[in-house]
């Protein structure tokens, strides 16, 4: 009774108005002070959740692309051991007109060999092209279309080159001469099969694009 009398006392007399309205609004603070603190934590572990799996993406990605460098360079080392095959051809010309009022084509290949194998091209009768063209817009129309030779004799019997070698690290010119008919424009290409062997490494990496050694070029010739 005497916890009783205790807690009802505030409320006796001429204030009892004014101390019930003090303990309401204390319990109204403590249930305010209690949600606040509450939420606060249920949002820090939120955010901590959240950050943890902000750091383990992070990572993750870090990760594969760790992963990705090695293979990348794994890749790389690879290609070393087993070499590649590279080149370089350049189409170098130059037109003359001679004492009969000829025009002629001279063409010269520059071929350099920047693979780790000794290249090799397999020659035939139209490995160079020489197409004198027409054309409307984008549309171009072959009007001629010469096969000059990398003739490697002019004897009695002439011949040509079926295969040339190109070492590793060196460059080979091959030579080819034609007579044009007019001046214009023409296109130029150069096409040469791949050996045995490289075919064989295509085969074996599933690439049946690009099969051929090719270069190409357009040429304009225009009175002086």
């Amino acid at each position: 009774m005497t916890l009783l009398k205790w807690l009802a006392a505030p409320f006796k007399g001429e204030k009892w108005a004014e101390n019930l309205h003090f303990l309401l609004l204390g319990i109204g603070v403590s249930g305010t002070l209690f949600f606040a603190l509450y939420t606060y934590n249920q949002l820090t572990e939120e955010q901590l959740s959240s950050y943890r799996v902000d750091q383990a993406d992070k990572e993750l990605i870090k990760t594969q692309s760790e992963i990705e460098k090695s293979r990348s360079e794994i890749r790389e080392l690879e290609e070393r051991l087993e070499g590649n095959f590279s080149s370089d051809i350049k189409i170098l010309t130059e037109f003359n007109i001679d004492q009969d009022d000829k025009k002629t084509l001279i063409i010269n290949l520059e071929v350099k060999n920047l693979g780790t194998h000794d290249l090799k091209l397999k020659l035939n009768e139209k490995s160079l092209t020489i197409y004198k063209v027409s054309y409307i817009g984008d549309q171009l129309k072959s009007e001629i279309e010469l096969h000059p030779k990398y003739y490697q004799n002019l004897g009695k019997h002439p011949s040509f080159f079926q295969e040339q070698v190109v070492l590793q690290g060196a460059q080979k010119n091959l030579t080819y001469f034609s007579e044009i008919p007019s001046y214009g424009t023409y296109y130029i290409t150069f096409q040469a099969d791949i050996d045995d062997y490289l075919k064989e490494t295509l085969n074996n990496n599933n690439i049946q694009e690009n099969r051929i050694w090719f270069s190409s070029k357009y040429i304009v010739l225009t009175p002086e």
